[in-house]
């Protein structure tokens, strides 16, 4: 669901990047798919080989990512907005759904066919709901043994809906986009903590597309500070000198952002991955 950076830079640039391919990503996919894994797996049950310590992770692995589509989808547009000087809505587009769509439609078609055999539990609810990108929506409130089949739909729809806004932002808005952005992102932020606290969010309700935002949100507002060569060269020194520091720093808990009681919007507060992935990839 995550593309890789194509980069393109002088032809004397031998690095990684210029040649259309970032070896980091490969670690921040596999972190982040080890980490769905063992949050779903029930490995933790087996005695002396528990892995129950990692199954805390599975959510931030999938804000892992969420920061990768985030800074990766932005700075493609802003490249293709640098070389064309616009943005071509209709071949992003549909770049995105010949990526996306024949393996979920495949998946989808598989499952409806077992559901028909009755092998497998499928509603038409959660049929529909993942192929039109809204399963993020459904069952907000209750967890249900027998939507295994399509729950992992969520986090596809919200990037879908992150799709959506995204190239439509760049497209109106050409000043002050960062600032935008985040402005945007710490609304939701603090919109989320509100819900939390009003009851108003249930057990699967941080899969809403509006809780999950920020975690796309920020690292794209990097991508267009990245284009600035100060805020570029700053950041490298970070992540050079006191990445550590910077990562501890930004890893803030539950307790710290709900005052105490427990976090419903996200199980593991993320903003560790929003900006280490972003300062990580910038080391290739």
């Amino acid at each position: 669901m995550v593309d890789g950076m194509d980069v393109r830079r002088k032809t004397g640039d031998a690095s990684p990047a210029s040649r259309g391919y970032l070896p980091t990503l490969d670690g921040w996919r596999a972190v982040a798919i080890l980490a769905v894994i063992f949050h779903h797996a029930a490995l933790f049950e087996w005695g002396p080989l528990s892995t129950r310590g990692l199954y805390e992770f599975g959510d931030t692995g999938v804000q892992v990512f969420f920061a990768i589509s985030g800074i990766l989808i932005c700075t493609r547009l802003l490249e293709e907005e640098v070389k064309t000087g616009s943005l071509h809505l209709k071949g992003f587009y549909l770049r995105r759904i010949l990526r996306i769509q024949p393996a979920a439609l495949l998946f989808l078609l598989v499952a409806l066919l077992l559901k028909f055999l009755a092998i497998a539990p499928l509603t038409w609810g959660e049929f529909f709901a993942s192929l039109v990108s809204v399963r993020n929506y459904l069952h907000p409130w209750t967890t249900l043994p027998a939507d295994w089949v399509t729950r992992h739909f969520w986090s596809l729809s919200v990037e879908e809906h992150f799709y959506l806004v995204l190239p439509v932002f760049l497209l109106l808005v050409r000043r002050r986009r960062a600032t935008l952005l985040l402005g945007t992102a710490f609304f939701f932020l603090a919109w989320g903590a509100v819900a939390a606290r009003a009851g108003l969010v249930g057990p699967q309700g941080y899969h809403r597309t509006d809780l999950c935002l920020p975690a796309l949100l920020v690292p794209a507002a990097l991508a267009v500070l990245l284009r600035r060569d100060g805020f570029l060269l700053a950041l490298k020194n970070i992540c050079g000198r006191q990445l550590a520091f910077c990562l501890r720093s930004l890893s803030l808990s539950p307790s710290g952002i709900t005052g105490g009681t427990p976090c419903t919007v996200w199980p593991t507060w993320p903003l560790l991955p929003w900006f280490s992935v972003p300062c990580c990839i910038l080391r290739a």
